[in-house]
C-alpha cells in the first residue's frame, strides 16, 4: 500500500494551484476602482496566510510534531474552511496520530472542496483500509484514477484492496468474466491483483498500469463493472 503522502505534496500543489492576484491598475474615474482594490487587498491577505500556514505545517511534520501539526491544521481550517489544502493537512496530523475516523472526516472534506485532489483521495482510501473498510477504500482509489487515471499509486492501491475484496478465489472468478470479453484486461489485472498485491513490486505492475492508464472511461468502467458484479 503507497504510504500517506506528505506535505511535500502541498508545496507542488500551491505552486501549481494557488491563485496570483494581480489586480488591473483602475483609472481614478473607474466607479469598480474602489471595489477592487479591497478585493485584492483581501485575497493577497488570503494567499499570505496561507504561504505561512503551509510553511509552518511543511516545518511540523518534519519534526514529527503530530500534536503541533494538527493544532495548527485546526486552526487554518478554522480560518479558511473552505481550503481544500487546510483539511488536506489535517488529515495528515490526524492519520499520523491514528485517530482514523477524525482523519477520514478532514480528508472527505478535503475531496469535498477539491474533488480532484487525488493526494487525498489517495490517503482517504488508505485510512478506510486501515479502519477495516476495504469496499470503501476501492471506492476512494476508483475516484482518484477516474479523476487522474495516469495516477499510478491509484492503480497499485487498487489492486492490493481488490485482493483484499475478493480473496484468490473471486478475483480468478471475476477474471474469468473479464477474460470473456477482454482478454489484455484480463491479464492486466491478473498481474495486478494477484502478483503485485502479493509482492508489491512496482516493477511487476509496470506493464498492467501502463495499459490500465490509458484506457477511455467507458472501457474503465465497463471493466470495473465485471470485476465488482457479484
Amino acid at each position: 500500500m503507497r504510504p500517506v503522502r506528505g506535505l511535500a505534496r502541498c508545496a507542488q500543489w500551491v505552486i501549481g494551484g494557488a491563485l496570483v492576484v494581480t489586480p488591473c491598475m483602475a483609472r481614478a474615474s473607474d466607479p469598480s476602482a474602489a471595489a477592487a482594490a479591497p478585493a485584492a487587498a483581501t485575497a493577497t491577505a488570503g494567499a499570505v496566510a496561507r504561504s505561512q500556514y503551509l510553511a509552518r505545517s511543511r516545518e511540523l511534520e518534519r519534526r514529527g510534531d503530530w500534536q503541533g501539526l494538527m493544532l495548527l491544521a485546526h486552526e487554518w481550517t478554522v480560518r479558511e474552511s473552505g481550503d481544500a489544502l487546510a483539511w488536506f493537512v489535517l488529515g495528515r496530523a490526524l492519520g499520523a496520530r491514528r485517530q482514523h475516523g477524525e482523519a477520514i472526516a478532514a480528508y472527505r472534506e478535503a475531496v469535498r472542496l477539491d474533488p480532484n485532489d487525488v493526494h487525498a483521495l489517495i490517503n482517504l482510501g488508505n485510512l478506510y483500509r486501515q479502519s477495516g473498510r476495504p469496499l470503501e477504500a476501492l471506492g476512494a482509489y476508483r475516484a482518484a484514477v477516474a479523476r487522474n487515471a495516469a495516477f499510478e499509486p491509484a492503480w497499485h492501491n487498487l489492486g492490493i484492496v481488490y485482493f483484499d475484496v475478493k480473496g484468490t478465489q473471486g478475483v480468478v472468478l471475476a477474471l474469468q468474466r473479464l477474460q470473456i470479453e477482454d482478454p489484455a484486461l484480463a491479464q492486466a489485472w491478473r498481474t495486478l491483483a494477484l502478483e503485485y498485491a502479493r509482492m508489491r513490486d512496482e516493477r511487476i505492475a509496470r506493464a498492467a498500469v501502463a495499459l490500465l492508464r490509458g484506457l477511455s472511461e467507458q472501457r474503465r468502467n465497463r471493466m470495473f463493472d465485471l470485476l465488482l458484479a457479484d
